[in-house]
């Protein structure tokens, strides 16, 4: 019998994104094969049914209503941005000396701002507060009320100030969520349905008698090695432990030739995984292996 390969320090040391990946790839690749194996059904079913509902709790902040409000906000204070710093813009070509010299002065300040609208959240919002403390300097208060910018200054300002109060009320709901317990939880779920799936596909290709039906149980059983194989490439390359000309490996500083293995597009896997050869001894998880968690 070819029995199916460890793969507890693998599901264990996988980043969650990539946990899941692996899960996803399993389901690509098992789907109309292990159908035709129908002990399996409710073994299959509960988990695809684990790995959804594990999928649905890493959507959970970028689905939640906060998130869509930060959208709809920063794409607000981004135009804003856009209008300010296109009337700076255009009225230093303005024919009224007074306008265009209001114009060349806020400039100073627009050009070193710009950049903003490119920036992650966090910065985004820590340089625009920036820049309007910048400009409500008592000393270009003229200036602004020459160019007409103070309503757009003030608009960018309250604009600023609500992504900056619900960005930290998503971040602290998305720390709860996580120091909850929920993602390690069905993390674990997974783990345990695809064990209770893999030790019932073991002990069913034992007792299996009929060619045509042991047939299938092979398929499957070939199936999961492939998938397991393929992640296992990744999670080494990604450690940076390669074989040496002896069959052995060894840690390395850095990754094995790309040129060897098809490039991984993949998230990063956790670090300080213990060296271990995946073989084709039983499958059973050491006690007291718990998942590596990371998002």
């Amino acid at each position: 019998m070819k029995a199916i390969k460890p793969y507890g320090r693998l599901v264990h040391n996988l980043l969650n994104a990539q946990f899941v990946q692996f899960f996803f790839a399993l389901i690509g690749r098992l789907t109309g094969k292990i159908e035709k194996v129908a002990r399996l059904a409710a073994l299959w079913l509960a988990l695809k049914q684990a790995i959804a509902a594990l999928d649905d709790s890493f959507k959970w902040a970028a689905t939640s209503p906060e998130t869509e409000l930060l959208v709809r906000l920063n794409e607000e204070r981004e135009g804003l941005l856009t209008v300010i710093f296109t009337i700076v813009k255009t009225m230093r070509k303005s024919s009224d000396p007074t306008i265009r010299a209001a114009a060349e002065h806020i400039y100073n300040y627009v050009r070193n701002f710009a950049a903003a609208k490119d920036m992650e959240y966090e910065a985004k919002t820590a340089m625009i507060t920036n820049f309007i403390q910048d400009l409500e300097l008592p000393a270009n208060a003229a200036y602004l009320l020459a160019l007409g910018l103070v309503l757009f200054i003030n608009q960018l300002k309250l604009k600023n100030d609500e992504f900056q109060a619900h960005y930290e009320t998503r971040f602290d709901a998305k720390y709860a969520h996580q120091q909850s317990g929920t993602t390690s939880k069905l993390r674990e779920n997974v783990i345990k349905a695809f064990d209770l799936l893999c030790t019932g596909l073991e002990g069913m290709f034992v007792t299996e008698t009929v060619p045509a039906a042991k047939a299938d149980m092979q398929d499957v059983l070939d199936a999961i090695n492939a998938e397991i194989a393929q992640f296992v490439i990744i999670l080494d390359r990604h450690l940076g432990i390669k074989k040496t000309d002896d069959g052995k490996k060894d840690e390395e500083t850095q990754a094995p030739d790309e040129g060897t293995q098809k490039p991984d597009t993949s998230p990063t896997p956790a670090p300080n995984t213990p060296n271990q050869n995946p073989s084709d001894e039983p499958h059973h998880l050491d006690p007291g292996e718990h998942p590596a968690m990371g998002e």
